[in-house]
């Protein structure tokens, strides 16, 4: 243990004394599927070893739609994770965001290598590089993907497509299954409020929409919603906003993030001649914005700064949207006809709505092919990864396309207010962990542990951590019974070892000839010497 441990300190030391950190750039494929391209580009990666401790581990956390910092390998979960099984955190950043861009510009001819697909196969490679250059000396021999949202996607299909280069994966609040009209967002936000509280909603949202086309310019003003919006852009806005709200609601934090709480308790409150259910409504999104430093029209789609194809916009909203427009979908539009729920959006915000607007923002209109994003990884029912972790939020919207214990038609076992993994021959078979927070938002199981927490949010990360552990004592075994098997893998009686030894015996019989030989030739040479010595030695006597 002693020399182990020598030998592994400067190992140990070489990496953690290394600044930590610090922005670097992968020269990343442009193409990954069309041989002809050559094309390549810079990928910024970012390293966090100051956790590293020998293990061998690697965490490996997946940007997903935004440029990253470097809180995304400095804090959260995945700092206090990597603590505990000695690993080395590097974060890669998506193609085509933040600082990673292939170009200058972002137009739709550039905007075709924008792909989950070609993301994947990023970080496919980028894994392959690192561990075999940067990290050579650490002799990564594990590997866990880690991501949230749609970096929590890329984390289980990168799992999936990748099993010799990563062990498993945490996928938190990870939609699997590309959807066009994505009507069931809503029918989460509804019960994530109640029915008191969605009924006063509904009766402010009527009024509002009313108002929206009585009196736009009054309400323009109000939300800051600027000149250019038309009545159903603002709407959209209205119901994108208390979307907002409670996808990324946190039930135990300061009242300011408390939005859940914030919205039922101001749209429950009464109402009479001087303040309606619309004005409450209003009330509530005018707080909202201001907490998130934003306005009714930067959260619109008619936002102008979506259409610059310039880099000067880099916050990642055109290439999100691109995305969805392309490959995803994901279109909250309102209760389709027919449908049973709840409509909490004005019919207006449909389909077409969100079509005219890829057509407006993209030239040439991207088409979308939710079909082959579902073909290619699997969606939710076709999945094939394994040793995947899915974590969602009770009172996450995108829980309906990922995968979790309703949409495998089983019981969940429910332990310390926890949803965890049903005992099914799927889940066994797949090797998955499913697991549901109690009051969760949308990947919140990613966040730093606070003293706040609720006791479903500490027992989610405790358990994810366990099955993170389990992974890799798998893998040790796995890799102590290959080289077992390595070592032992010459048996004498098989048909390999005794070609060995037949040939070993040949050379050698060879060599023995070949010896004997030389040294016979050896030996009649040096009799001929001794012959010829004499003789000569009679021919110089008589030339005298």
């Amino acid at each position: 243990m002693l020399v182990r441990l020598l030998v592994l300190l400067p190992i140990i030391n070489l990496i953690v004394g290394a600044k930590s950190s610090k922005f670097k750039n992968f020269q990343q494929n442009l193409d990954h599927f069309e041989s002809n391209t050559k094309q390549l580009f810079n990928q910024r990666y970012i390293i966090n070893s100051k956790y590293y401790n020998g293990s061998h581990n690697m965490l490996f956390v997946l940007g997903g739609k935004g440029g990253i910092a470097p809180d995304l390998v400095d804090k959260g979960h995945v700092v206090e994770l990597a603590q505990k099984i000695g690993a080395v955190i590097v974060g890669l950043e998506h193609r085509f965001y933040g600082q990673s861009r292939p170009y200058d510009t972002t137009t739709s001819d550039h905007l075709q290598f924008l792909t989950s697909k070609q993301a994947v196969a990023d970080a496919g490679r980028f894994i392959e590089w690192i561990i075999n250059t940067e990290l050579k000396k650490c002799t990564i021999r594990r590997t866990i993907t880690v991501g949230g949202g749609y970096g929590g996607s890329l984390s289980a299909w990168v799992r999936a497509r990748y099993p010799h280069l990563v062990i498993g994966s945490i996928a938190s609040s990870a939609p699997l299954l590309a959807k066009q009209d994505f009507w069931e967002y809503d029918q989460v936000v509804v019960q994530a409020i109640g029915d008191e509280c969605f009924n006063d909603l509904k009766t402010g949202m009527n009024e509002a929409v009313n108002w929206i086309y009585n009196y736009i310019d009054q309400i323009r003003k109000k939300l800051k919603c600027g000149s250019t919006m038309n009545a159903v852009d603002i709407i959209y806005v209205l119901a994108d906003a208390v979307s907002i709200a409670i996808q990324n609601n946190q039930e135990n934090g300061t009242s300011k993030y408390q939005t859940r709480k914030n919205l039922c308790d101001i749209m429950t409150a009464e109402v009479g001649k001087e303040r309606t259910k619309a004005d409450l409504l209003l009330t509530f999104i005018e707080q909202l914005f201001d907490n998130m430093s934003t306005s009714c029209y930067n959260i619109s789609l008619m936002d102008e700064r979506l259409k610059r194809e310039q880099d000067q916009y880099v916050n990642g909203d055109r290439e999100w949207l691109y995305q969805q427009c392309s490959e995803f979908g994901f279109f909250q539009i309102a209760l389709p006809q027919g449908q049973e729920g709840h409509q909490l959006r004005d019919m207006s915000i449909n389909d077409q709505f969100y079509q005219t607007q890829c057509g407006l923002i993209f030239f040439p209109q991207p088409q979308l092919n939710i079909n082959a994003t579902n073909i290619y990884f699997g969606g939710v029912d076709n999945f094939k990864g394994t040793n995947i972790a899915f974590v969602n939020g009770e009172l996450d919207p995108w829980n309906r396309l990922s995968i979790q214990y309703d949409n495998i038609e089983k019981d969940a076992l429910k332990q310390h207010n926890i949803s965890l993994s049903p005992k099914d021959d799927r889940l066994r078979l797949q090797h998955w962990t499913v697991l549901q927070v109690a009051n969760g938002s949308h990947s919140n199981d990613l966040w730093e542990t606070t003293a706040s927490d609720s006791e479903s949010l500490n027992a989610t990360r405790k358990y994810v951590d366990e099955t993170v552990m389990n992974w890799i004592e798998a893998a040790s075994l796995l890799e102590e019974e290959r080289l077992h098997d390595k070592n032992s893998n010459i048996s004498f009686n098989s048909p390999l070892f005794i070609v060995a030894v037949i040939v070993f015996v040949f050379s050698v019989i060879i060599l023995i000839i070949g010896a004997i030989f030389i040294s016979r030739r050896w030996a009649n040479r040096k009799q001929y010497s001794q012959i010829e010595a004499p003789l000569l030695g009679d021919q110089q006597t008589s030339r005298r």
